[in-house]
This record gives structure tokens, sequence and C-alpha cells, in this order.
């Protein structure tokens, strides 16, 4: 993983493991750079390669400290990987397999319980006789159509159709 320098950032620090890999980026504002009332976005990059692991989520666990407007500091916790009441999420990754237009067939190497998170941008996804659509409209016709059952979360080992 390699950060991308911020314009508005500075103070960017990287820690890494003992095989060189990095496992934290840390961007800081300048003090004299806070403003009392501070309205913008600041946009946060890394670049890097994701582990060949479809259909499987990268968390991002982030530690945000801002001042307040007692100019006190106050740390946000981004840390959830899941619906934990009162942990806000980290941000996330989601890692698709390679894909092409048209029908591709994949074997399911891990549990997908949010089958919209990872084809939120497919046609329709088939599993047997049980389809998947984030289409309103086509998701109908699949409710409407006998003999289809609603997929609704894949398993380790599910073979799947999808049309992109």
């Amino acid at each position: 993983m390699r950060p991308i320098p911020s314009s508005a950032l500075d103070g960017l620090a990287i820690e890494r493991d003992d095989s060189d890999t990095v496992v934290s980026v840390t961007w800081e504002r300048r003090t004299s750079a806070v403003l009392a009332s501070d309205m913008a976005f600041y946009e946060l990059a890394v670049q890097l390669r994701v582990p060949n692991q479809p259909f499987t989520t990268l968390f991002f666990p982030t530690h945000q400290t801002c001042l307040g407007p007692d100019g006190e500091p106050s740390t946000v916790h981004w840390v959830g990987v899941d619906d934990t009441p009162g942990v806000e999420p980290a941000p996330a990754l989601f890692v698709m397999p390679a894909r092409y237009p048209g029908w591709n067939r994949f074997t399911v190497p891990a549990d997908v319980a949010d089958l919209f998170a990872f084809f939120s941008d497919a046609v329709i996804v088939w599993r047997g006789e049980a389809a998947f659509s984030a289409n309103p409209t086509l998701a109908e016709l699949l409710r409407q159509t006998s003999g289809v059952e609603s997929l609704e979360t894949l398993s380790v080992g599910d073979v799947v159709w999808v049309r992109y």
C-alpha cells in the first residue's frame, strides 16, 4: 500500500511491519492551518494491490481526531466490521473477481451475506433456480416468475452465473 499525499494535509507518516508491509498511514493537518470553523472535506487516498480474495471485504480501521468548538481534540473511531450498535463502521473495500461484459461464471470462495454490495451493477445473478437483481423492475419480474426463487445470500462453494 502506498499513501497518496494530500495537498491540504501534511505530516504523512507510514508504519511498516517486519516484512516491510504498510500497516498504518497517518495524515495530519498543520496546527497553523486549522480554522476555527472548517467546513471542507479532505481526500485521503492510498494505492494498493488487492489480494486475490474475491467476494471478501477489506476493512480500513480509521481514527479521526478533530478539534471541537472548545479547542479540545475529539476522536471518532471508525472501526466497526459488522452492525454492532454504537460502533462506527470502518471504511470498506469490496474485493470483486475479474469479470467481463456478458455472462460470468464464479465459484464463491467465501460466504456473501450482502448480494447488493457485490452485485449492484450486475443485471442478474443466478444460482440454480434462484436469482437476484439489484434492478427493481427486474427483481419484481423475478418475484412474479413461477419456479424462480429469491436469491438472498451465497455460501462457500456456490456456483453462480452473473450477467454484467
